[in-house]
């Protein structure tokens, strides 16, 4: 139950920060791989509304969906951007399973509206203490599948973020001070070694937040965190 709450203030904390859309352009292009980076427009990145988090997974999962343009043939077409946190602070079993329930949402939520389907990145943002260690690709849970068999087992990739193995030095190299106080704060808050590092971040992040740099509330952080 504690890991549970831990885990819900956490992914609330960064929904908190990235409710600034400058603050999530940053956190994209810092995160993103160049091959993303080199095809989107993060200039025209826009929150999306709607969530993508169908009824079965809402226990599960949670998300942030930005929209915003990529480069293809020469036209500039639409696509969406999903965040995709999990309440516990470890990766299901079979993560496939659940991210291949929200892609299909996803999609099924589009195909209720007028247009046509738009492309949907999932980026995964981890942040629990031990190492995710999961297969990357649904055909890998099937070994030695005969002949054209394979080609009926859905196959899609994810962008994964595991912030558990993730190299001290390059979170130290975000330019953005705020946005570097905050992500050094999600991955060592519960680590007493680097308690008073996480002090001075908070203290980074209370001030910004006080002189209004950034319009975010997160009062519920600084009496819960």
């Amino acid at each position: 139950m504690a890991e549970e709450k831990d885990s819900s203030i956490h992914d609330r904390f960064f929904k908190e920060i990235l409710s600034d859309i400058n603050l999530a352009k940053e956190w994209l292009e810092f995160f993103l791989p160049m091959e993303i980076k080199s095809l989107i427009e993060l200039n025209t990145l826009t929150f999306n509304k709607d969530s993508f988090i169908t009824d079965s997974l809402r226990e599960v999962l949670s998300d942030m969906v930005f929209r915003c343009k990529f480069r293809k043939n020469g036209k500039h077409e639409p696509m969406f951007i999903s965040l995709i946190l999990e309440h516990k602070s470890r990766l299901g079993r079979i993560p496939h399973a659940q991210l291949l329930n929200y892609l299909a949402g996803a999609y099924h939520i589009q195909s209720k509206q007028k247009g046509r389907l738009q492309p949907v990145i999932p980026i995964v943002f981890y942040h629990g203490k031990k190492r995710a260690h999961i297969k990357m690709g649904m055909q890998s849970y099937f070994a030695n599948m005969p002949g054209d068999t394979v080609k009926y087992i859905p196959l899609f990739e994810f962008l994964l973020i595991d912030m558990s193995e993730f190299p001290d030095e390059k979170l130290w190299s975000i330019g953005n001070a705020f946005l570097r106080s905050a992500m050094i704060t999600m991955k060592y808050f519960k680590d007493p070694k680097w308690y008073w590092i996480i002090l001075f971040q908070f203290t980074i992040l209370f001030f910004r937040l006080k002189t209004g740099t950034y319009i975010i509330d997160l009062q519920f952080i600084f009496s819960e965190f």
